[in-house]
């Protein structure tokens, strides 16, 4: 099917205007602006807010550029008045902040946002027409990068994109034992410094335009490769990262090692997630119940507390049973009620299940939190005291110590997963995901497919929540609220769907990152939001998508194929 490509005219140029003026007050009214100023991704060159507003231009720009078909006045002119637009919408705003009282609507509409974007200038009228002017460069500068051609466009696109990551993760590089000295070379104070930043640009974008002219000659060359040296370099490739994995602890602090380790859950987590969504189709919105019921199960085995079962049993507080004893527990009692929650969902499908899911995670977040179970679950101050687990007689307590044991979690639950994947239920998973009234003609039991899908998936849950509880040593029912469901299906869907790499891209930017960018934690849900906008635009089938959703979004229709063949007489 061909695109239908959107016809040329000055009303939608104006029209994009509007749209870059707009985003650039939303950012502004929310907060984002100011709050992003705190951060430098160049040392005293360039602010984060200021790369955002950079960013939105270019944007703009180039899109305004794609409307004129090749013709370098509407090409140029366009873009030059979409950022003239987008800049007076901006200076007018700025403009009547004071004499509209705008400020008792919208709190962050404050002197120090003014001071943004009017570059700090004593004479409100001189930054205006500054902040005017750069917006029409930077949005002229989009239409430039859609004229060059596309090799030099990505390596360009590729080298502004590692500056902006590189300049972000300053805390977290430089907290690397190994490449502490290259960091002091690249960083400055505050953010890159402007020779770091040129060195970023130059390798990343390098590197770039190697693997687009030079890719596919590697790839064929690997495929060429005999059997043995191919399972060697595979081997060996496992064997390298297996050992970075396993270093990285000893290479830098708490800090970052605690981050790792609720990257690691939230694989194992998404993992399970995947083989519902991804492979199965079932769009399940209660994952948080199977996470939460897995914790409180290794919390009530392993409690030292009056709510252990140690103390039920035998009625001496102070011991507890071993977290090894209690974990497969978990896992099974977490199987065992993703089957018992799947039944009353076998005939629905869709935003129906996903509604049903969602109403029965509520359901065991609500129960755990009542007086009605309080005497076992502990109600809202949930359990405490939970023991660590031993090894011999190490204690377990360290945050190297639960990142390593949640390692081991994700390479099993990732080894099933692919086992499962390449065996008959995960055909029948995806036939399932494909057409449920095909596939139940083609003799698939449905019920049993369904309910497979369920257990497993809440098994792996239950096992990340064990973990969770035994690293916090105590659980409360606000930890398994809504939003640690919203996470799962969002690393899902962001990573791609039906995709293991997938989820492990989707935990690192969803989970990882924000936690490295802790200062902008309250518009954690606003750049999710913004973040699976854009995904679903630009890029829906995800960063890793399966070589299957690759081939339905990518590939040709049937119907162009079928007109194909007529015209060709065939």
């Amino acid at each position: 099917m061909v695109e239908e490509k959107k016809q040329f005219s000055w009303q939608s140029i104006v029209q994009y205007g509007i749209i870059c003026g707009s985003l650039i007050l939303y950012i502004s009214l929310v907060g984002i602006l100011e709050a992003f100023q705190v951060r430098d991704v160049v040392d005293q060159l360039l602010p984060l807010g200021q790369a955002m507003l950079i960013v939105i231009a270019l944007s703009m720009g180039y899109v305004a550029a794609r409307l004129a078909a090749g013709d370098m006045v509407k090409t140029f002119g366009g873009s030059a008045i979409v950022g003239i637009v987008g800049g007076i919408i901006t200076a007018l705003f700025v403009n009547r902040i004071e004499p509209w009282e705008i400020r008792n609507m919208f709190v962050n509409a404050s002197p120090a946002l003014v001071e943004v974007l009017t570059f700090g200038q004593e004479s409100q009228a001189t930054g205006l027409m500054m902040l005017i002017t750069a917006l029409t460069i930077v949005c002229i500068l989009g239409a430039v990068l859609f004229i060059i051609p596309p090799l030099p466009r990505r390596m360009i696109l590729a080298g502004l994109t590692a500056v902006l990551f590189m300049g972000m993760l300053q805390d977290f590089l430089t907290r690397i034992d190994p490449i502490e000295a290259i960091a002091n070379i690249l960083y400055s104070r505050k953010g890159l410094s402007p020779v770091g930043a040129m060195l970023v640009f130059i390798l990343f974008s390098g590197l770039n335009g190697f693997w687009a002219t030079q890719g596919d000659t590697v790839q064929n060359r690997l495929n060429t490769l005999p059997p043995p040296q191919k399972r060697g370099l595979n081997i060996g490739a496992f064997i390298a990262g297996l050992l970075l994995l396993i270093a990285i602890p000893h290479m830098t602090d708490n800090y970052i090692t605690q981050i790792l380790f609720m990257v690691c859950l939230y694989i194992a987590m998404g993992l399970g997630l995947n083989i519902e969504l991804g492979w199965a189709g079932l769009l399940d919105l209660g994952f948080s119940g199977f996470f939460a019921i897995g914790a409180y199960t290794v919390a009530v085995v392993c409690s030292t507390g009056e709510l252990g079962l140690s103390y039920m049993i035998t009625g001496e507080i102070g011991a507890s049973y071993s977290f090894w004893f209690a974990l497969p527990i978990a896992v099974v009692i977490s199987a065992i009620a993703g089957v018992v929650l799947g039944i009353p969902v076998l005939r629905t499908r869709g935003d129906y299940l996903a509604i049903i899911t969602l109403g029965l995670a509520e359901i065991i977040r609500i129960l755990v939190k009542s007086n009605a179970l309080k005497e076992l679950l502990g109600g809202a101050q949930g359990v405490l005291n939970i023991a660590k687990p031993t090894v011999g007689e190490a204690v377990l307590k360290d945050p190297m110590h639960f990142y390593y044991l949640a390692l081991i979690a994700c390479f099993i639950i990732g080894f099933l997963a692919i086992r499962l994947q390449h065996a008959r239920i995960g055909r029948n998973w995806m036939a399932l995901r494909e057409d449920e009234d095909v596939a139940e003609a083609m003799g698939i039991n449905l019920i049993a497919t369904k309910l497979l899908a369920f257990g497993i998936g809440a098994s792996f849950a239950g096992l990340s929540g064990a973990i969770f509880a035994a690293q916090l040593g105590s659980v409360f029912p606000d930890s398994f609220g809504l939003l640690v469901s919203i996470n799962a299906v969002s690393l899902v869907i962001i990573g791609g769907v039906g995709s293991i790499p997938g989820v492990v891209i989707g935990a690192l930017v969803l989970v990882g990152l924000p936690e490295l960018l802790r200062e902008f934690s309250e518009f954690r849900l606003l750049l999710y939001g913004m973040l699976l906008v854009v995904m679903m635009l630009v890029k829906p089938e995800g960063f890793w998508p399966s070589e299957t959703a690759r081939r339905e979004l990518e590939g040709p229709e049937i119907s162009d194929i079928t007109e194909s063949k007529a015209g060709t007489g065939a």
